[in-house]
């Protein structure tokens, strides 16, 4: 048995809510493969004839101590498929258990480094220098359109390559429908769990929009897909602070402290994250 057809189908891989997995997901499990093959020769055949599993499991965590679960959780998966029985009768409490020790671990470690980081900027200054610039005729419209987006929709990095039509699209495509003035989220990171997304956008994104549209822009912003490097670049030539798009979520979650359960719960609604990931991953308190 080699690689190649170790590997279980793009098509038949699940999550645990049943739906089939992201390709990148899928992409990323591929590569895992390739890496336990690695480490562990054969250890495909190796489960498949029956071979102790806690042996592979040591030797996993030992190589990849910071993510390890990542690992033994592909491992589980293929044994899932195949329906294995390991020769070990308490070899699957083991894998689980090694996979939630390394999750919690990981958990552990984001919360700490995000509880001891400063914000960079809070939500009430990014406003005040958005606004700034959004009064200064010197700055190009799409670098307005960018940071007011992230002001007033402070998604991750998905309005590169939103196209501006005049109708409808039915497909995937991320667009803005200028008649309607709704902006539809329908390709991002997170579909899977919440779906096509529809915003209406406020009257200076929609007049900032239809001046770049006017003027014979196609996109939202330009033609680029990933504005990462794009948001940080231009905020340190505009708002004159280096800033990152989770910069900019994390001070608008921060913004909320103070607010109701039911207004942060919407808010994790519109950033299209969990509300758990909202209060636990991106707090500051």
């Amino acid at each position: 048995m080699n690689r190649k057809n170790t590997l279980i189908k793009y098509s038949e891989i699940k999550n645990k809510e049943g739906k089939n997995l992201s390709l990148y997901t899928y992409r990323n499990y591929k590569n895992i493969v390739n890496v336990l093959f690695d480490l562990i020769p054969n250890i495909y055949i190796r489960i498949l004839n029956n071979e102790n599993i806690y042996p592979f499991l040591i030797l996993i965590k030992k190589k990849y101590p910071k993510n390890y679960h990542i690992y033994i959780s592909t491992i589980s998966k293929f044994i899932n498929y195949y329906d294995i029985k390991l020769k070990d009768d308490n070899g699957l409490k083991k894998i689980q258990n090694y996979i939630k020790r390394g999750v919690n671990k990981q958990t552990e470690k984001i919360d700490k480094k995000v509880d001891n980081e400063k914000l960079k900027i809070t939500f009430e200054d990014y406003r005040l220098k958005v606004k700034q610039i959004t009064k200064d005729e010197k700055v190009p419209i799409e670098i307005k359109i960018l940071f007011n987006l992230y002001l007033y929709i402070p998604l991750r990095d998905d309005f590169g390559n939103v196209l501006i039509v005049e109708k409808d699209l039915k497909n995937d495509t991320n667009f803005y429908n200028i008649k309607t003035n709704i902006f539809h989220l329908n390709n991002y990171k997170t579909k899977r769990n919440y779906g096509n997304k529809k915003f209406k956008l406020n009257s200076i994104l929609k007049n900032l929009i239809k001046i770049n549209y006017d003027d014979g822009n196609k996109y939202m912003i330009s033609n680029t897909k990933k504005l990462s490097l794009y948001f940080t670049r231009n905020s340190i030539r505009y708002l004159k602070i280096k800033l990152n798009i989770n910069d900019i979520r994390k001070a608008k979650i921060e913004s909320y402290k103070n607010k109701s359960i039911k207004e942060k719960k919407q808010l994790s609604i519109i950033m299209l994250h969990d509300y758990n990931v909202q209060q636990n991953i991106y707090k500051r308190e």
